[in-house]
């Protein structure tokens, strides 16, 4: 009887364990340019219609962001990231996947000018590989934001910037458009859209 109540005892912990970490996680979305630490995994299996084939995917991101106040005006900005991701596609014979790791160092720096603007730039070496090869200079890339943004209104400001990246398939630069707009001091949003 001793075992049974601690297997049971044993299944209701978990049970409540796993229960504290989907609440502790519904309340924990942000925006990842502001955690200083971003933890995020994703699965997802998928099949087709008849059922014949189907994909299992893995995604798993730790990073982390250190903003280092220098002075007033200037931040030193130090980011890594790792990430895991794995697929597998099996059916009909097949059975085929890909794991790789993905580590990325930013480091860059935010100015003020005044009250009114601020700009931001940052340079992101980024080493992706399945590490089952020799890790050579195409598992390198080379990426770089450069953000400005100007203050409108106390509760306004616009932003401006490029996002590029040096892909396998050749250069990717991405225009960067957005606002922060502060409605109230419980409210307020803040995006930066992409554009391509």
């Amino acid at each position: 009887m001793s075992l049974f109540n601690s297997i049971l005892t044993l299944k209701s912990c978990r049970g409540f364990l796993n229960i504290i970490i989907v609440l502790g996680a519904l309340n924990s979305f942000a925006q990842p340019f502001t955690d200083v630490l971003n933890i995020n995994h994703q699965y997802m299996k998928t099949k087709t219609a008849n059922d014949s084939f189907s994909n299992t995917y893995y995604n798993t991101l730790l990073g982390i962001l250190l903003p280092i106040k220098i002075d007033s005006s200037n931040y030193l900005i130090v980011r890594i990231n790792g990430e895991i991701n794995k697929s597998r596609l099996s059916g009909n014979g097949t059975d085929a996947g890909v794991n790789f790791k993905m580590l990325l160092f930013s480091l860059g720096w935010r100015h003020s000018f005044n009250k009114k603007f601020n700009l931001t730039a940052l340079v992101h070496p980024k080493l992706t590989s399945d590490f089952v090869d020799k890790v050579n200079s195409n598992d390198f890339q080379m990426g770089a934001t450069l953000l400005a943004q100007y203050k409108i209104r106390k509760n306004y400001r616009y932003k401006v910037g490029l996002y590029y990246n040096r892909e396998p398939f050749g250069n990717f630069i991405i225009p960067l458009l957005g606002a922060d707009v502060q409605l109230n001091k419980k409210t307020e949003f803040m995006d930066s859209f992409r554009s391509t």
